[in-house]
């Protein structure tokens, strides 16, 4: 179904109502229904509450980065495709179990945790200090729309100012701090967000962040109708809404399921295996010690040291005795190779020799 007239939570419901009609059960009529909730929604965002989510909204905002600039294996298109690609790892149970744990001794949630670190992950490969995810919100803040199948869920562009410096677990109390004013200011729809804040508007990326962040916790049934098995099958649509979108849901054991859908138009497989990569790391090094300096939660993995240690492998077994005689070698080996280029045109190696014979003489 498309989010135009279902969201995540709606799967739960559909699942719940699909049983109850195979088993025979009459469904209890629905309080309200989605033109209710859309009309109330309307009424409530006029006037005075408006303005005051707005107000917090522009100053949280205030001076945020247009867009968080991951280097890329591919030129940015102008306008995306939107094709894309997913990779999924587990994150073991002793991590995750020590990561809630830090989230309870904080008094914030696991999903706190994992945006702290998605963010120290993003700071770290951007060289950017000031990185906005968008976040997922279920928006259903009212017991009556519980039941009802309809999109009602919103995003959230979430600021975090990341200080290699500072400790794992200050950073994780900036980020709930941030989340929790965040959620108490969610009403306002998104698209009504960036018409307020006129970003400059650029085709090719999402305004205002382009990573998300979803912690799918939304609930659901594993009960199946009757004698029948009820299987979740994912489908892959081979597409992706943003430049990365980490996709975490708690897995049966305790893991977690980490999910990274990454655009093709920007990155290959490779990198956004690095990236996964470095997520993961990051959340056993903050399971571990979680006073550890944010600037050391995503250290280089080894393929990538490998890598940096040929790229600055710069011994010569040959010596350099004077420029001079090595342009002079170049001139003679390598006549027609260009030694020199501005605005106005081309030298070649010889008849950069034959100037310098003639400016001698």
């Amino acid at each position: 179904m498309h989010h135009i007239v279902s969201d995540g939570w709606s799967v739960g419901v559909l699942l719940r109502e699909v049983q109850a009609a195979y088993a025979g059960r009459e469904l209890p009529p629905l309080t309200v229904q989605y033109a209710d909730y859309s009309a109330w929604q309307r009424t409530w965002l006029a006037g005075d509450v408006m303005e005051e989510q707005l107000a917090y909204w522009r100053e949280q905002l205030a001076g945020a980065p247009s867009a968080l600039d991951l280097p890329t294996d591919r030129p940015r298109p102008a306008t995306p495709s939107h094709r894309g690609a997913q990779l999924t790892e587990a994150l073991d149970t002793a991590t995750v179990s020590r990561l809630a744990e830090t989230a309870q001794e904080r008094g914030t949630t696991l999903f706190s945790v994992l945006q702290s670190v998605l963010a120290a992950v993003l700071s770290r490969r951007s060289g950017q200090d000031d990185v906005v995810i968008g976040v997922p919100v279920a928006n259903r803040s009212r017991v009556e729309t519980e039941d009802l199948i309809g999109f009602f869920v919103n995003t959230l562009p979430l600021r975090t100012r990341v200080a290699a410096a500072e400790t794992f677990e200050e950073l994780l109390d900036q980020v709930s701090r941030t989340a929790l004013e965040g959620l108490s200011h969610q009403d306002v729809p998104f698209d009504r967000l960036v018409q307020e804040l006129a970003p400059d508007r650029d085709r090719s990326r999402n305004p205002l962040f382009q990573v998300m962040l979803a912690f799918q916790n939304a609930p659901t049934t594993e009960a199946a109708p009757g004698d029948l098995d009820l299987t979740y099958l994912p489908v892959g649509d081979g597409t992706a809404k943003f430049d990365l979108m980490l996709l975490v849901e708690e897995a049966a054991g305790g893991e977690l399921s980490l999910a990274l859908e990454y655009s093709t138009d920007l990155f290959t497989e490779q990198t956004a295996r690095a990236v996964l990569d470095d997520i993961q790391r990051a959340c056993r090094a903050a399971a571990a010690d979680p006073a550890r300096p944010v600037g050391e939660l995503a250290p280089v993995s080894q393929e990538e040291s490998g890598i940096l240690a040929g790229w600055n492998r710069t011994d010569r077994s040959d010596q350099l005795d004077s420029l001079v005689s090595r342009v002079r070698e170049h001139a003679s080996t390598r006549s027609d190779a260009i030694a020199l280029t501005d605005d106005h045109g081309s030298l070649t190696y010889a008849e950069l020799a034959g100037r310098a014979s003639r400016l001698t003489r």
